[in-house]
């Protein structure tokens, strides 16, 4: 029995940790850098810089941060791989000021803007609310905030372009525990298919499809979504994702698969239980190199 009181006594301090951490770390910020290169990219492409945000979900407390960050960085674009916003009936105004500082970003610099699942929650279960939202964001007058649902652009410099494309799964592919296959076929009737000689940028949320993603064409791939694992341990990474699966694959960082890569935020903020430890918010810095 005294065993026991004492287990319960290390739980308990060890929760203690992680609450007073979590409330600590989630009002800090990191900035990633990477260089990226590639062959098929554009000679007029070296150079390009993109700044990468993620999974805000209304956590406000480094905006200003953010902003000071892109101002001194000058990126060519600001990418943002979803969750923004959170999703839920009390959180109409939280989110509209999250939706602000997208609009402030956009004074700095073009938005590219791909959702996430808590987007995906007002666009399925309340599109009415969302279209608000929408019509609220897109409203900007710099008229630079690019929504990507399931929709490609090409970002043309000079005489070349390169492809953007930004990826809205369904809810089946957000499912906890249990990961919904992928097939070719859906990705391509939501984004039809790639040509091989021409570079292909995919924002999208959920990284668990970076195989799936590399096989459907993706040169560069931009995500989010699994707060780099929660509560990171040295040598093991991430423990948990916020769809429940332990220890993930993709939980944070740069992975490489065939001729593709996948760079993976930790994210800016976190919801229902926020917890982050060993796992500072983060802002992520791609430079082009040809």
């Amino acid at each position: 029995m005294k065993v026991l009181y004492i287990l319960l006594f290390i739980a308990a301090l060890f929760l203690l940790f992680v609450i007073v951490e979590s409330i600590i770390e989630i009002r800090r910020i990191r900035i990633t850098n990477y260089t990226y290169s590639n062959t098929k990219l554009p000679k007029e492409f070296n150079g390009y810089k993109i700044l990468l945000l993620s999974d805000l979900h209304n956590c406000l407390y480094n905006e200003d941060i953010i902003i000071k960050t892109i101002k001194q960085e000058k990126p060519n674009g600001v990418f943002v791989a979803g969750d923004i916003i959170t999703y839920g009936d009390k959180n109409k105004m939280a989110n509209i000021r999250s939706i602000d500082l997208i609009k402030d970003i956009s004074n700095y610099s073009d938005v590219y803007y791909a959702p996430g699942n808590h987007e995906m929650g007002y666009m399925i279960r309340k599109n009415k609310e969302w279209l608000e939202y929408e019509k609220y964001m897109l409203s900007t007058i710099n008229d630079n905030i690019y929504f990507l649902d399931n929709k490609k652009i090409k970002l043309t410099i000079g005489n070349s372009s390169i492809n953007i494309y930004g990826l809205h799964l369904t809810d089946g592919y957000y499912k906890r525990i249990v990961k919904k296959k992928l097939e070719q076929n859906v990705l391509e009737k939501l984004l039809d298919k790639t040509v091989s000689n021409e570079f292909n940028l995919l924002i999208a949320h959920n990284p668990d499809y970076f195989e799936e993603y590399s096989s459907w064409g993706a040169d560069l791939v931009l995500s989010g979504h699994n707060h780099g694992g929660l509560l990171r341990l040295p040598l093991l990474g991430g423990v948990i994702s916020p769809r429940l699966r332990i220890f993930p694959k993709y939980d944070y960082g740069l992975f490489e698969l065939n001729k593709s890569t996948l760079i993976l935020s930790g994210g800016l903020g976190a919801h229902s239980m926020k917890i982050r430890v060993n796992n500072k918010p983060e802002i992520v810095i791609v430079d082009f190199t040809k």
